[in-house]
Formats: structure tokens, sequence, C-alpha cells
């Protein structure tokens, strides 16, 4: 499934997702877990920094996992609708409490449940995004 296609560029440097190609091309939402990658890895830098992290992008990219177009739409059941609504929330908890480490490991944390159930090729991808590890 191209939506589990995260891969890490061979360098180990960090690149925007439009700088990836991928040669099977992407679906929709293979591009929106990317984007969410590189804005998730954005976030978690502003806070190591100390600095206030903006989640607009974040948000939107969140948003919109439950209408991206997937490579198989047979993976989207039940379940994952109910772990993207759980993702959502956690998203929205986001900049809302009094530890913004906590809250972004939540939300990985979260990331990495769902791609547990549907998607578990790029776990050790995000895994690398968690604070307090």
């Amino acid at each position: 499934m191209a939506a589990c296609d995260l891969k890490e560029p061979p360098s180990g440097e960090f690149k925007h997702p439009d700088q990836i190609v991928n040669p099977n091309g992407d679906s929709e939402l293979a591009l929106v877990m990317r984007n969410m990658h590189y804005e998730a890895n954005a976030i978690r830098s502003s806070i190591e920094l100390g600095n206030s992290p903006d989640y607009d992008k974040l948000h939107q990219l969140v948003a919109k996992i439950t209408t991206a177009e997937p490579t198989d739409s047979s993976q989207l059941d039940e379940n994952y609708y109910q772990l993207a609504e759980v993702l959502q929330n956690s998203a929205k908890r986001m900049g809302k409490g009094s530890d913004p480490a906590i809250e972004f490991d939540n939300f990985i944390g979260t990331c990495i449940s769902c791609h547990r159930n549907t998607c578990p090729g790029p776990i050790s991808k995000i895994q690398k995004l968690i604070i307090a590890g």
C-alpha cells in the first residue's frame, strides 16, 4: 500500500515530502501521511527549542485522513475510522494543556497505534518523532 511507503531518505536527512519521489506513484492518503510526518517533525523541533509550535497545518492534514483517497480502499474499515477519530481528537488537544511535549508524544502514540492496526511499515520512522524517548 503506497500509504505505507514512508521512506526515509538514504542520507538520513529529513526532506520535505514534495522532494520525495515514489516511482510507483503516491495515493492522496500517502501524501497526507507524509506531510503529517513532516509537520510533526517541525512541531517536535519547535517544542524542543522551547518555542510555541504552530499546529494549524498538522490539524488541516489530520482532518483529511478520513477523506483522502487511499491506495487500497479495503484498508479503510470501521476500525480505521474509529482510530482516525481518536487521532483527530488527540491533535485537537495539542497546544491546549500545560505540557506540549506530553501532548505531542500522546499524538505520536496515537499515530503508532493506528499504524499497528492498519499499516505497520512506517512505525519505526514515526517512533523517532517521540520527544520523551
